[in-house]
């Protein structure tokens, strides 16, 4: 972050509380500026499996003073193998590691976790955080911003920072004229599962989907699988499992794992 942008912004607005939002209110929080978090959710926290974290993710998250935390709540390793579908490593792509030599290069975490993580150093920074709310109104000049909010309270600050998301209202205020987002064709499986010993790395399996797995606690690790969709689907919640165990099905080497799938 620009040490010249903390000189200039005193007082800001970060609109949305997922990852983005809350690491540029730390960031501008350790600079001195004082930093106004809004969040549309009344019930404020985070939902969902795992995160992965690539080496750069991972460093900064880690530069935002979370690589403890990273290490004891999420699981951080240095290798990706990919395998073909019946096991067969195809190769081990061993990641640099960035951030520091006694800190591993990638990994993963629970989603709450990272949000618990980052909401604690956000109150230990003071940042001002306000649930529920969100903005409803934007008014720039050569100076500043004046912000309505949707509780009909207002604010003006020296900059706004939208972070709301694929849907953001920011940038439907700010830039009407922006493409809005479209589904793209392609569908992401999630499910988490136990980790199995000795399971310490990422791994990827590639056939006629992409499975992906990666460790994102002590215990836990999730699946990811890529599966192109022409039409956006809606699946029914009865038969996610039985999809879900077909799509494993040409993975001789997922058996075990799709044997152990439950609702």
């Amino acid at each position: 972050m620009s040490g010249n942008l903390a000189k200039h912004a005193k007082k800001i607005l970060v609109v949305g509380g997922g990852v983005g939002g809350p690491a540029v209110s730390i960031r501008m929080a350790e600079r001195g500026v004082a930093v106004d978090l809004v969040d549309i959710e009344h019930n404020w926290g985070a939902a969902g499996t795992g995160v992965t974290l690539s080496p750069l993710t991972a460093r900064a998250l880690c530069d935002l003073g979370f690589a403890e935390g990273l290490m004891a709540k999420g699981h951080l390793h240095d290798t990706l193998t990919l395998l073909d579908p019946v096991g067969e490593v195809v190769n081990t792509v061993q990641s640099p590691r960035l951030y520091a030599p006694e800190v591993p290069a990638e990994g993963g975490i629970m989603r709450p976790d990272l949000h618990r993580l980052m909401e604690d150093r956000l109150r230990d920074l003071g940042v001002a955080i306000r649930t529920g709310t969100t903005v409803t109104a934007l008014a720039q000049d050569g100076t500043g911003v004046d912000v309505t909010f949707s509780d009909c309270s207002a604010g003006r600050y020296d900059l706004v920072i939208g972070a709301d998301g694929l849907f953001s209202r920011v940038r439907e205020m700010v830039m009407p004229e922006a493409p809005k987002p479209w589904y793209t064709g392609q569908v992401c499986w999630r499910a988490q599962f136990k980790r199995p010993e000795g399971w310490d790395g990422g791994r990827m399996y590639f056939g006629p989907v992409k499975v992906g797995f990666t460790p994102c606690s002590p215990e836990d690790m999730y699946l990811f699988l890529l599966e192109n969709v022409a039409q956006k689907p809606r699946i029914e919640d009865a038969e996610l499992l039985p999809r879900l165990s077909a799509l494993l099905a040409p993975f001789p080497a997922l058996a075990w794992l799709r044997d152990a799938m439950d609702e």
